[in-house]
Order: structure tokens, then C-alpha cells, then sequence
């Protein structure tokens, strides 16, 4: 499907396919920010319940550990996943990966619009210097 209509539009498809008002609790009772639909975007891929689906799982994930790898995977993207760089900000993107890191089993720490700003900062370094 990549192929026909190409990441980037195949991406946007996904957004506005999943970006409605009114997501249901996660598995710890929890509901997300409603405003964000970003949450409901995740889900598609990595399963309401963090199970996992096209997506890895983020249920127990041991790499979500490292604040920098979700929020790099976040900015990023991969070959499977689109960047959020452009369509989140700073806020937005350390209230994903905070949710993340803290549901389905997870335990770990806050992640702040600073660290997010941090990392954007060294990806726009390293894009700079040709890496």
C-alpha cells in the first residue's frame, strides 16, 4: 500500500482515520487526554491495550526504558512508522511517550517538553553534519 499511495499520504490516511474525539479508558482504567487524538493514532499500530498489532508492543516493552529511544521513535519514525516531528510539539510528544512509558505494566519516568526540545536539538545537529 506504501508503494501506491506513498508514506507520507499513506500516513495522513491513518491520521484522519483515527484521530476522532471520545477514546475509550486504556487497560488501567485510564483515558488519555481526549484532545489528543495522537493517542488514538498509536492504537491502530501498537493496539489499545499496548498489545502490539503492526506495531511493536508497548506492554512490558524493556526498550521503552530509555526516554530518548520513544521520544527519538516519536520525531523520528522508522520505515514502518511516520515521523510526528512536523504534526506534535514539544508538549504533545512528552505527553505520548510519558503515557507510554507509564501503562501496561511500565514504571518509568516523566519524559518533559525539555528533553523532547533536547532531542530535536541533536537530530537537527546530526541531520546538519551529514549523519
Amino acid at each position: 500500500m506504501t508503494g501506491i499511495l506513498g508514506r507520507g499520504a499513506l500516513s495522513l490516511l491513518l491520521w484522519s482515520a483515527v484521530a476522532a474525539p471520545g477514546q475509550a479508558a486504556d487497560a488501567d482504567g485510564i483515558a488519555p487526554d481526549p484532545d489528543l487524538a495522537v493517542y488514538t493514532n498509536c492504537a491502530v499500530c501498537h493496539g489499545a491495550s499496548g498489545e502490539g498489532r503492526f506495531g511493536p508492543a508497548f506492554k512490558g516493552n524493556a526498550d521503552l526504558a530509555e526516554a530518548g529511544f520513544v521520544v527519538g521513535m516519536i520525531l523520528r519514525g522508522t520505515e514502518h512508522m511516520p515521523s510526528f516531528r512536523s504534526q506534535l510539539s514539544d508538549e504533545d510528544i512528552a505527553s505520548v511517550a510519558t503515557y507510554i512509558r507509564s501503562h501496561w505494566g511500565n514504571n518509568w519516568s516523566a519524559v518533559t517538553p525539555a528533553d523532547v526540545k533536547r532531542q530535536r536539538a541533536e537530530d537537527a545537529a546530526s541531520e546538519g553534519s551529514g549523519h
